[in-house]
């Protein structure tokens, strides 16, 4: 397969989260943009040449919504990821975090425990939390930046606040694990045992590297289950609002259909979302190659420069998503001391750590890799050397 090559863009500017939205998360704007998980590279040519004849139309009236995204979807996902699924276990949501609000109001009542692992995405918590349900957690187990699942610790906080739904990131975000099937397995069956019902944000589950392979929950278990997924994140096209909510069992699609028709009374999204998200998945593939090869290169290098200038920075390995997880704790403790290496000399935002799970993750930080490798190795340099004066100065 012949690869798309990428094309960068400078998005300071254009009204963009990531670059001109930074004041209200960090005090301050002039600040090299790190953390908004999308990238700064063109959408494929296949989008852009859909979205051009689109707007040539200049008819822009009342859309009927036909299969094509639906029908693009599935076929990408049996080509892909080798799981066969029906059109008629997919609903539209403009967003995961959108449809995670949606499914945690349509599973559970308000009260219910609702479980997940830390650290995590954390509009997690807030989908819990702003929809009047009990927020439970238990953490991964962290050896030496080596994330993994701490099935004891899952069990007994399912025996003692009897869930009713579990939220899972997989591929994970931040730590970017790629679970590995009999792990996914082992969920399952304590799903099984304690009545919990799974919902699977797999939005990350096109971006894993050479060596991993990425497992549908739905691949594992089907009943008591909802999975999520959007052409947002793999092919950076989050702003036109368009994903999947995948439910193949009949009991939850009804709850969730009944709690749509009377609450939400919406049932499709925007035509420009629709027609983006099948034209990725019908001619995005070389793209995404590109993609995923630059990420990767970007991973190396900020890796290389750090185990160089700041040795006693922990890593974590990058099996899936475009997210670096970066422990700084041998170098900074405090949430004071994090952000003034990293916001104050180094002039970069990132994502904190202690978003993602509390006070137990102040000195990590979560690094965006999808932009150019300039800004990858001019971001490596300046953490690399503060973090070096930091060591000196002790």
């Amino acid at each position: 397969m012949e690869l798309e090559p990428l094309t960068g863009v400078e998005r300071r500017g254009t009204d963009c989260l990531k670059w001109d939205a930074m004041k209200r998360s960090f005090g301050e704007e002039d600040l090299e943009a790190f953390w908004v998980a999308d990238m700064d590279f063109h959408a494929p040519l296949c989008v852009r040449e859909t979205l051009r004849h689109w707007a040539d139309t200049a008819v822009f009236g009342y859309y009927a919504h036909p299969q094509e995204w639906k029908l693009a979807f599935l076929d990408w996902m049996e080509r892909r990821h080798g799981l066969r699924m029906e059109a008629a276990w997919l609903r539209f949501a403009p967003g995961i975090v959108t449809g995670l609000y949606w499914m945690v109001s349509a599973l559970s009542e308000p009260g219910d425990a609702v479980a997940v692992l830390k650290p995590v995405y954390y509009p997690f918590f807030d989908a819990v939390q702003d929809t009047g349900r009990r927020l439970v957690s238990c953490d991964l187990r962290n050896e030496n930046g080596v994330y993994s699942i701490d099935f004891d610790a899952l069990e007994a906080l399912f025996d003692r606040e009897r869930p009713k739904l579990i939220i899972l990131s997989s591929p994970h975000n931040p730590v970017g694990r790629v679970f590995l099937r009999e792990e996914l397995e082992r969920i399952s069956a304590l799903c099984d045992c304690y009545g919990v019902t799974v919902l699977s944000d797999e939005i990350h589950q096109d971006l894993v590297f050479p060596g991993h392979r990425q497992v549908p929950m739905l691949s594992v278990r089907q009943a008591n289950t909802v999975a999520f997924a959007s052409a947002s994140k793999t092919f950076n096209l989050a702003g036109l609002q368009n994903s999947y909510l995948i439910l193949p069992d009949p009991a939850l699609r009804a709850k969730f259909d009944a709690y749509a028709r009377s609450v939400l009374a919406i049932h499709g999204g925007a035509e420009v979302g629709e027609l983006a998200a099948a034209a990725a998945y019908r001619g995005g593939e070389p793209w995404l190659g590109s993609l995923l090869l630059q990420v990767r290169e970007n991973f190396e290098l900020v890796r290389a420069v750090l185990r160089e200038k700041a040795p006693k920075a922990v890593v974590t390995e990058l099996e899936g998503t475009y997210l670096m997880w970066i422990d700084l704790r041998a170098y900074v403790r405090t949430k004071e001391a994090v952000k003034e290496l990293v916001q104050t000399r180094c002039r970069l935002a990132v994502d904190y750590g202690d978003w993602f799970g509390g006070k137990d993750y102040v000195g990590f930080i979560r690094l965006n890799l999808a932009t150019s490798r300039e800004n990858c190795l001019r971001a490596a340099n300046r953490l690399g050397d503060a973090l070096a004066s930091v060591n000196i100065a002790r």
